[in-house]
């Protein structure tokens, strides 16, 4: 899940600044709620908080001893507001009609809501960097302000998975493993130009989805960008499969394997 990424709000209002995202995590039980502030400045307690919540079903089992990954599923995006203020005074039903939405309530008890609530209150503190409740009186001075951060409510639980799936879901986790081995610097360096159009089997480079060609002067008038070829016989810009293969030693297209690092 990326954070929104917004221009600051009322700089002259700043009392600290972040150059990085201040990341906060909390477990809550089965639940983990993670605050992410992106802002460079603290809210005003007249400002309003503007989450834009998302709640993940995070679905475990125990394999070989460790507790697994097996897979995750988006329950709920949406947004919701609250003052600044508002959110340490009055925050009984902050999130009720998140958490009682139909998509995602079989997973959050009633009475939870309020705790829950509480403990994010706790974790926007830390990722805000304030204490106390703020007061109205610090603000008067500034306009209010839509202030944006990132909440993500996790949900985990255990299942249990037969021996055939957990095979499959280890296979495709070595493949994985497997696939995002860069490949060597002598096998990036023994790529071969691409230069004859009349062998070019698609019109686009998969990777980056943009034409082969470009118009150079006139619209009769194209030329064909710098590419290169895999020994599988594909094809790409060459930017772009030399960063594919800085990252993974296999093709895009039918994961032919080049030369790896380990080799």
């Amino acid at each position: 899940m990326n954070p929104m990424m917004i221009e600051p709000a009322n700089i002259s209002s700043s009392s600290s600044f972040n150059i990085n995202p201040k990341i906060v995590e909390e477990r809550m039980g089965p639940y983990n709620i993670r605050v992410i502030n992106e802002q460079v400045v603290k809210p005003n307690p007249r400002d309003t908080l503007r989450f834009n919540v998302t709640v993940t079903l995070r679905q475990f089992s125990i394999y070989d001893w460790r507790l697994r990954l097996i897979r995750t599923s988006t329950l709920l995006e949406t947004s919701t507001s609250i003052s600044f203020q508002s959110l340490f005074e009055d925050n009984q039903d902050f999130l009720r009609s998140v958490l009682s939405n139909p998509e995602c309530f079989l997973y959050f008890i009633p009475r939870s809501f309020d705790q829950i609530s509480r403990n994010i209150v706790s974790v926007v503190q830390r990722a805000l960097e304030v204490q106390g409740s703020p007061s109205s009186a610090e603000s008067a001075d500034f306009e209010c302000e839509v202030f944006p951060l990132t909440l993500d409510i996790f949900v985990d639980m255990l299942e249990e998975v037969d021996e055939e799936t957990l095979a499959l879901i280890e296979e495709e986790s070595i493949q994985q493993e497997v696939a995002m081995i860069p490949a060597s610097n002598e096998a990036i360096h023994s790529l071969q130009a691409f230069t004859d159009p009349l062998f070019l089997k698609t019109e686009k480079c998969n990777i980056c989805m943009d034409e082969f060609y470009a118009e150079e002067g006139n619209e009769d008038d194209v030329k064909l960008l710098s590419s290169s070829s895999m020994p599988c016989g594909h094809v790409f810009h060459h930017q772009c499969i030399v960063k594919w293969l800085q990252t993974s030693h296999t093709c895009p297209l039918c994961r032919y394997p080049m030369p790896s690092v380990h080799d």
